[in-house]
C-alpha cells in the first residue's frame, strides 16, 4: 500500500522540541526507513530507475524528510545519517535487483553538507565495495541549494565521486537563480526538473521554460527527468519538448519494496 505522508501535524512550541529529540534519538534505528519511487520512460513504459527516500515513523504517522534533514543537519549528524542511508539502501538491493533487474539505476539523495565532507567521497568507495555494488547504477542526487561559497569544494567532490563510476543528478532544476550556473560548471550527468515547474507546463510561459531547460541539457549532453508528472496531459507535452523520462504519482507513489 502506498505511504500517507505527512510533513507538519502540529505547531506548537511543546511539539516541535518533543519531535526535534526523537528525530534525533531515532537515528541508526528501524523508525527511518526507506521508500522508493519509480522513473518511467513514457515512450515505452519501461522502469528505468528508481528513487530511494527516507522517512521517518512518529506516533503512527509518516513523516516527511523536509522535517527531519534540516534538524538532523543543524546537529552536525547528517555525515553519518547520509551513510547510514545509503547503507540501508545497499542492502536493499538484492531485493531491487530481484524486482527490477540489476541494470536498475538507484537514485539517492545526498545533502550539499555531506559533499563539503572531505571524507565522503572515500566512505561512499568503502561501501560501494563492501556491497560489491555496480557504481555506474548509482545516482546521487543533489539539490540547487548550494552555497555559492562552498562551490569550489562541491566541485572537487563531484568530480572526485564520478570519477569513482557514480552518476551525478541536480534535483529540483529550475528552482534557483543558479539553475544555469550549475548545470554549466558541475560535471552533472542528470537534471531532474522541479515539480512546480512541471505543474504549470500548461501555462505558455513556463511551457517556454521548460523546453529551455531541456535544449540546454541536450546541449550539454545531461539527461532530463521530470519530477512530479501526474496527468496525462503533462507526459504528452514533455513527450513534445522531449522529456520522456518521467517521475510523479501519475505512474507510482513512494512504496516500501514489499
Amino acid at each position: 500500500m502506498s505511504e500517507k505522508i505527512l510533513t507538519l501535524i502540529d505547531t506548537s512550541p511543546l511539539y516541535e522540541i518533543e519531535l526535534e529529540k526523537y528525530i534525533l534519538d531515532s537515528i541508526f534505528t528501524t523508525s527511518y526507513f526507506m521508500v522508493y519511487q519509480e522513473q518511467i520512460d513514457s515512450s515505452t513504459f519501461e522502469i528505468v530507475g528508481i528513487e530511494a527516500l527516507a522517512r521517518l515513523n512518529f506516533r503512527n504517522h509518516t513523516l516527511s524528510p523536509n522535517l527531519f534533514i534540516p534538524i538532523i543537519e543543524s546537529s552536525h549528524h547528517i555525515h553519518a545519517f547520509g551513510l547510514f542511508v545509503i547503507e540501508n539502501i545497499f542492502k536493499d538491493l538484492v531485493t531491487i535487483h530481484e524486482k527490477y533487474g540489476e541494470k536498475i539505476k538507484v537514485s539517492i539523495n545526498v545533502s550539499p553538507l555531506q559533499l563539503i565532507n572531505p571524507n565522503f567521497p572515500s566512505n561512499l568507495e568503502k561501501l560501494l565495495r563492501q556491497y560489491d555494488v555496480n557504481p555506474q547504477n548509482i545516482v546521487l542526487e543533489i539539490t540547487e541549494n548550494i552555497k555559492i561559497a562552498d562551490f569550489d569544494v562541491i566541485l572537487e567532490s563531484v568530480t572526485t565521486l564520478r570519477a569513482i563510476g557514480v552518476l551525478i543528478a541536480l534535483d529540483d532544476f529550475g528552482v534557483s537563480t543558479a539553475s544555469l550556473m550549475f548545470i554549466l560548471n558541475l560535471p552533472i550527468d542528470i537534471i531532474k526538473i522541479d515539480k512546480s515547474l512541471i505543474a504549470l507546463i500548461n501555462e505558455y510561459k513556463f511551457n517556454v521554460v521548460i523546453k529551455s531547460i531541456i535544449d540546454i541539457a541536450k546541449i550539454s549532453n545531461v539527461h532530463v527527468v521530470a519530477e512530479g508528472v501526474e496527468t496525462i496531459e503533462q507526459i504528452i507535452k514533455l513527450q513534445i519538448l522531449g522529456c520522456n523520462i518521467v517521475q510523479g504519482y501519475f505512474f507510482s507513489k513512494p512504496d516500501k519494496l514489499i
